[in-house]
């Protein structure tokens, strides 16, 4: 007896097939813009004398071959640059590895690898907090039976902070939540001058000398939870994109994750496109 499906898998298909109406050459143009500048020039040696040798430059100065991928983390692509944007389309609109292979026609291994890239090379914010900010910690691993004692030991903690006047957060994977690694991210993070707000976990007690009277501590434990919902609230999105997005993830690789899962909580309002993002992520890594 014949399986009858009311809907064919092609109209499956037709629904995420996303068409890139950019052409190779523009796509090069946008990369050549990001890359070398308003003019072509060579990234060792900074030589405007270059020639163009069967489709690779050459500089004249330094007598060195080099690509527009060659100095980026783009280097050893093997595929066309309009199948690197669709690359880029599907990772951000969160396409499982499956459908885009079905979509594409590319092998597993080479999708999981170029999601990885992406995922390191996704642009953060770099400027120092100067609006008011929240503080917070949270843990993220398996469940475990243990009420008290030691139930912390197989969870990665995770740092946040979380901007009022921007709606931007800064998220770091920490190694233990004690002072001595989560004070070089708050200081990096926080400009001298801003307001931040902490609930009354310990690593947090010594803030208030480090801060100044700039840092404010409120007890959760006396109902205080208006200063830090917005923090509070991020972590909730942050662990339901993780377990819906990713449902497995290991310690070693948590940073990068929530590295990816803050960008796409920055660009929510304004959500970006893959050029912008191809864009971005270039010159992030430059600077």
């Amino acid at each position: 007896m014949k399986n009858i499906h009311p809907w064919p898998d092609s109209c499956f298909f037709s629904m995420l097939t996303v068409r890139v109406n950019l052409s190779e050459r523009t796509i090069k143009a946008l990369l050549r813009k990001t890359t070398f500048g308003p003019r072509t020039r060579c990234l060792k040696c900074g030589s405007f004398h270059i020639r163009m040798i069967n489709k690779r430059y050459w500089c004249k100065k330094c007598r060195r071959f080099f690509s527009l991928t060659s100095d980026s983390w783009l280097k050893g692509i093997k595929f066309s640059f309009k199948t690197l944007v669709f690359l880029i389309h599907c990772w951000l609109k969160g396409y499982t590895v499956e459908t885009v292979k079905d979509l594409t026609g590319l092998s597993r291994p080479t999708i999981y690898g170029w999601f990885n890239r992406f995922r390191l090379n996704t642009p953060q914010i770099s400027k120092h907090f100067e609006g008011t900010c929240e503080i917070d910690e949270t843990y993220i691993g398996p469940k475990s039976k243990r009420r008290f004692g030691s139930w912390k030991s197989s969870k990665v903690p995770l740092v946040g902070i979380y901007e009022r006047e921007s709606g931007q957060v800064k998220v770091r994977a920490m190694p233990q939540a004690t002072l001595i690694h989560i004070w070089p991210f708050l200081k990096e993070s926080i400009h001298p001058n801003a307001i931040s707000y902490s609930d009354k976990y310990r690593p947090y007690w010594p803030l208030k000398k480090k801060l100044g009277r700039n840092h404010i501590i409120v007890d959760h434990y006396a109902g205080e939870y208006s200063q830090t919902n917005h923090i509070e609230g991020f972590w909730s999105v942050f662990k339901r994109k993780l377990r819906r997005i990713y449902w497995r993830v290991y310690a070693k690789n948590l940073n990068k994750y929530a590295c990816e899962i803050a960008y796409r909580f920055n660009t929510r309002k304004n959500p970006d496109k893959p050029l912008d993002f191809l864009a971005k992520s270039i010159h992030f890594k430059d600077t």
